[in-house]
């Protein structure tokens, strides 16, 4: 058996392709694209790269933390794209800062008629909205006892939500939603980590809250996605 490329001689190795052909595959989504040492194009260094695996991988990744949310309820990514990162490139155009890739319908397939670069509060609105959120922003959520508006984002490289802070108004929950990740200070995974990192001002928040004895800390941490501990930390620190 020899490898399926047009003009291979060489032993399958693996998928019906040779060993050079097969790695070729694993790099770059083609083997009709050369590999980056050949053409002199690094593929992980272009920034569109991570937005590219990230779309395969929900889609066609089974262990994928979304893929139920994506290839499990049937959302592919084109033959296209899927096989081509330079064609994904082509049609999409560069990422204007800020923003990220948008399915126009939600339920359609990553391809070029169905894809925009697009705010997180555009596709929050796109997208379907729990049940139990009333303010009708997926990511935006309304807390009585601190009467403030929450503010999470899913962060797709980690697949969890991160806390970005809380607002008096809903329209100041939109901007800070839309806000680039590298402008803003955010707890990393607060809901489990006790060092989450937090501003000067969310901790005034949360002493003020403490010292209030209007809500307890379970209520504290799950408004500043922070963990008990750390809530007990910054209490004990004011002793």
């Amino acid at each position: 058996m020899i490898c399926s490329v047009e003009d291979c001689n060489k032993k399958i190795h693996a998928k019906n392709l040779c060993n050079a052909h097969y790695r070729r595959f694993l790099k770059t989504g083609s083997t009709e694209i050369k590999h980056e040492r050949e053409c002199g194009f690094d593929n992980k260094k272009h920034p569109l790269y991570n937005t590219w695996i990230g779309m395969r991988q929900r889609c066609n990744n089974k262990n994928h933390t979304h893929y139920s949310r994506y290839g499990g309820r049937g959302v592919v990514v084109c033959d296209r794209w899927d096989n081509s990162f330079q064609a994904f490139i082509t049609d999409m155009g560069d990422k204007p800062e800020g923003l990220t890739i948008d399915r126009v319908n939600n339920d359609g397939n990553y391809e070029p008629d169905n894809c925009r670069w697009a705010t997180y509060s555009i596709q929050a609105y796109n997208r379907s909205v729990r049940c139990t959120n009333k303010t009708g922003v997926s990511g935006i959520s309304f807390n009585k006892k601190s009467n403030k508006y929450l503010v999470r984002r899913m962060n797709k490289l980690t697949g969890k939500r991160d806390y970005l802070g809380t607002t008096e108004t809903i329209e100041d929950a939109k901007k800070l939603y839309d806000t680039p990740r590298h402008k803003i200070v955010i707890s990393n995974d607060g809901q489990n980590n006790h060092m989450a990192k937090i501003t000067d001002e969310q901790k005034q928040e949360i002493i003020k809250l403490l010292e209030s004895g209007k809500m307890q800390q379970k209520d504290i941490a799950e408004l500043f996605g922070l963990s008990r501990t750390r809530i007990c930390k910054i209490k004990k620190a004011l002793k």
